[in-house]
């Protein structure tokens, strides 16, 4: 009777098929290395655009477990992806919109027999700064309603190509790399100044002529006086440490005076912010500039921003104060001083040590400034 009920017992359990386990390790959300930025225009400004190339790289592990009475195996297969990329990229200060549109050709594949391909990737998004940049001022971009297209081979490189919805070059753009493009561009852009008008021949006196006189030597009239171009240039700053631990509260304040010492300038023709290119990266978001007329001061309020912890801010900051025109006609709305002008914040050793009390230096610890030279002596803070 044992052997009976046994044998059925023994049947069922060798009949049990071996179980698979299809398990993928996440995919590589792909990497892009040997960029060369071969064109730039508008960094920094109301829309800059970037002409580019790179090769960017997929990679994918697909693993089988099988379960069997005589034990455990796996088996693992790696595929990937690698293309060569090139196109264009663009981002609109006011509407933030932001285009990727690169042209795609490599080998490789996901699943299935490796082989060629070319195709087309378009990604859109909106993002309140540039998503290209490594470094925009203000801090790194955030983008939404980000949108993939491709249209090339189908497939599993389709679905690796869409997916994650983001640039292929976000974050890979050097800001000083660009904005040395734009400005080559722009000077290039300005052309040279119109060779002189031929002056009339003057006839010869008649011996019936006098001067003055009908039909005598008449006084030409005197050249039209040109519009003198705007220039601003700084005339002194205030830098507050300000009593904020947490980002995005600002660490301090930069109220920086300007002076139109050209022509009159519109209102909206260009913007200036802070940076601090190194150290703990301390920077300020473009402020449009107003209206200003020849001679007029006015004074800008830049709250200035870390992305690293405040508490580490103790000692001196040297940021650069960087003006970005409109440039109409091939030229820039205004001139400014270059060098830039650096200011000069400092914030005291136990700034943000401990959040429980209002760090030491908060505002007013520095001392206004004119010319890089305090206008009055510093008050030390009270203890």
């Amino acid at each position: 009777m044992r052997n009976v009920l046994g044998r059925p017992v023994f049947i069922g359990i060798s009949a049990l098929v071996l179980v698979l386990a299809l398990l993928p390790s996440p995919a590589n959300a792909g990497s892009c290395s040997q960029v060369q930025l071969k064109d730039a225009s508008g960094v920094i400004g109301p829309t800059h655009g970037y002409a580019f190339s790179a090769v960017c790289s997929w990679s994918w592990t697909e693993s089988k477990e099988s379960y069997s009475l005589s034990g455990f195996s796996s088996t693992s297969t790696n595929y990937g992806i690698d293309m060569d990329i090139v196109g264009k990229g663009t981002w609109d200060r006011k509407s933030g919109e932001a285009k990727e549109s690169v042209s795609v050709k490599g080998h490789g594949a996901v699943k299935g027999p490796s082989g060629s391909f070319t195709g087309k990737r378009v990604a859109t998004g909106v993002c309140n700064q540039d998503p290209f940049l490594k470094d925009p001022p203000g801090g790194a971009a955030v983008c939404k309603n980000m949108n993939v297209q491709y249209k090339g081979t189908s497939g599993p490189i389709f679905e690796v190509l869409v997916s994650p919805k983001q640039f292929l070059l976000e974050k890979k753009i050097s800001l000083v790399e660009a904005q040395a493009l734009s400005g080559k561009k722009s000077s290039a852009a300005t052309p040279p100044p119109p060779p002189p008008k031929p002056q009339p021949k003057k006839e010869p006196l008649k011996a019936d002529d006098s001067l003055g006189a009908p039909g005598g030597v008449k006084a030409s009239p005197g050249p039209v006086a040109a519009v003198a171009r705007p220039n601003i240039i700084v005339e002194g700053y205030q830098a507050n440490v300000e009593p904020n631990c947490l980002s995005p509260k600002p660490a301090a304040t930069v109220k920086l005076t300007i002076r139109n010492s050209g022509g009159p300038l519109p209102a909206n023709k260009g913007t200036v912010y802070v940076k601090e290119f190194g150290g703990a990266s301390l920077s300020s978001g473009g402020v449009s500039l107003p209206a200003m007329n020849p001679g007029q001061q006015h004074t800008v309020d830049l709250p200035v921003i870390s992305l690293q912890p405040y508490s580490s801010l103790a000692g001196r900051h040297s940021l650069q104060v960087v003006f970005t025109p409109q440039v109409e006609g091939g030229k820039p709305a205004f001139s400014h001083p270059s060098p830039p002008f650096v200011v000069t914040a400092s914030f005291p050793a136990d700034h943000c040590k401990s959040v429980s009390r209002p760090p030491s230096g908060a505002a007013g610890s520095s001392a206004p400034v004119r010319d890089g030279l305090p206008s009055t002596p510093p008050v030390p803070p009270k203890r």
